[in-house]
């Protein structure tokens, strides 16, 4: 029995995990297997008249990165029309082999221009399913037209949830093709161009206690009163220069405050693609930092409870002294409109010489 194929352009029949927003990355950084030893290589057309579509993306070895409406995860193929006319693929054949004498034979497959048809292959014949298999330990596919132009996209070994994509979409030459951390499936493969806004300044001002006293355990939730506290622009600290607000540690040098606490609030407009957050915080000794009263990381101090004797992990100088130190934030901690940024700056010992406190926080938006 003969299946007439249809695949609905810019249509993934699948679906996606909760967490499919995964990041690009590398093989190597971010696939428990072994990343790509080489790139893949795109044979190119085999006539001067080259094809009105392209191979764009594949993915050999899918394991979490798309599944069908039964739940399975198979490997699939993806592609483009990057002209202004549909392209009709009837009598097209496919094949993992250049040289297969009995390919595949496209029966129905339109792409409208300008989209991706999303295809199963499965190694069955059926209706978005194409009856071929693509070698994770490296392979070759060619598609030919009926007067015997044809394209051959080839790969050598691609780690698992890794496609090999097109960037721009149907690209061509040495730099066109490379790796992409769960694909872009049924989509481009361009990443979203975005922008970087800056939420929190360095050198803002901030309400800070220098007492040594404890504040509580409230004192960096949203609703806490910091009336009481001392305000200043950042930097804040002592015995450094270049300092903008000199705070206080206690009457005696020798046996100075172990901890201060410092508050500031911040507006973001909207959270409307914002895809990203970074902190930077200069820090001597070590701090630890929340966002609307979740932690969002610490810096040179150790791992559980803190209370105002805890004591940072290491002395800082030098460069550490100045640099700022860049976290990345989960988004989910960040609100619309006003967001509160609480740290506590901790001292390795009580005759430190010096403490400074500065932090700025910038969001990535499509």
């Amino acid at each position: 029995m003969t299946w007439f194929l249809a695949c609905s352009a810019s249509i993934v029949p699948a679906d996606r995990p909760d967490d499919a927003s995964a990041p690009v990355d590398t093989a190597s950084d971010t696939a428990t297997d072994t990343g790509p030893p080489e790139p893949p290589v795109d044979s190119g057309t085999l006539l001067d008249d080259p094809l009105p579509f392209c191979v764009n993306e594949l993915m050999p070895a899918n394991a979490s990165s798309v599944a069908t409406r039964a739940g399975a995860y198979e490997d699939w193929i993806e592609l483009h029309n990057p002209g202004a006319e549909a392209v009709a693929l009837a009598g097209y054949t496919v094949s993992t082999d250049r040289d297969d004498d009995d390919p595949h034979v496209i029966e129905a497959l339109d792409i409208e221009p300008g989209a991706f048809a999303f295809i199963w292959a499965t190694g069955e014949e059926g209706e978005g399913e194409w009856p071929v298999k693509l070698a994770a330990s490296g392979g070759e596919l060619a598609m030919f037209a009926p007067d015997g132009r044809g394209t051959i996209l080839s790969w050598g070994v691609v780690a698992t949830d890794f496609s090999v994509a097109r960037s721009t979409d149907c690209c061509t030459g040495d730099d066109c093709l490379g790796f992409v951390y769960r694909g872009t499936p049924g989509t481009t493969n361009v990443p979203p161009s975005t922008a970087e806004v800056a939420v929190l300044e360095a050198g803002s001002t901030w309400s800070y206690l220098d007492t040594g006293a404890d504040p509580g355990s409230t004192w960096h939730d949203v609703g806490f009163d910091d009336s009481t506290w001392a305000s200043g622009p950042a930097p804040l600290g002592y015995g450094d220069d270049g300092l903008g607000t000199t705070v206080g540690y206690g009457s005696d040098a020798n046996n100075k405050h172990i901890t201060t606490w410092y508050r500031t609030t911040t507006s973001l407009r909207d959270l409307d693609g914002v895809v990203s957050a970074t902190m930077g915080i200069r820090r001597d000794d070590g701090a630890v930092v929340y966002l609307n009263g979740n932690e969002a990381f610490r810096t040179n101090i150790a791992e559980g409870p803190v209370d105002p004797s805890t004591l940072a992990s290491s002395s800082v100088g030098s460069y550490n002294e100045t640099a700022y130190f860049e976290f990345p934030v989960d988004t989910s901690l960040l609100v619309e409109g006003d967001n509160l940024v609480a740290v506590e700056v901790h001292q390795q010992a009580a005759a430190s010489s010096d403490l400074v406190m500065d932090a700025w926080l910038v969001v990535d938006r499509l």
